[in-house]
């Protein structure tokens, strides 16, 4: 493997996956001797971590759970938000399609 003229060098994709290296990761390197050891950045908050936060307060939907399932189930016996039976358990079946 070589190094560019800019001092990069290419990690290997399977090392990448193993080490969950991803584009953006920040990483830290040690020298060790004659070698470069390069390890994850310790303390730094993981990719997902990061997407979460980043989306954490962001929800303006006024719905219910209940009617949110509704539509990714494509329900419609589900009460509206607000009425008697709002926010309890009720049994859904799935009709076939």
């Amino acid at each position: 493997m070589k190094v560019t003229t800019k001092g990069q060098v290419t990690i290997p994709q399977e090392i990448r996956e193993e080490l969950g290296i991803y584009p953006n990761t920040e990483v830290e390197f040690r020298r060790v001797g004659d070698a470069v050891e390069i390890r994850k950045a310790a303390g730094r908050p993981t990719r997902g971590e990061t997407l979460v936060e980043r989306l954490r307060g962001r929800g303006t939907v006024s719905m219910s759970t209940a009617e949110i399932l509704a539509l990714t189930r494509d329900d419609d016996d589900v009460p509206p938000s607000g009425s008697a039976t709002s926010g309890r358990a009720t049994k859904h079946t799935r009709r076939s399609r």
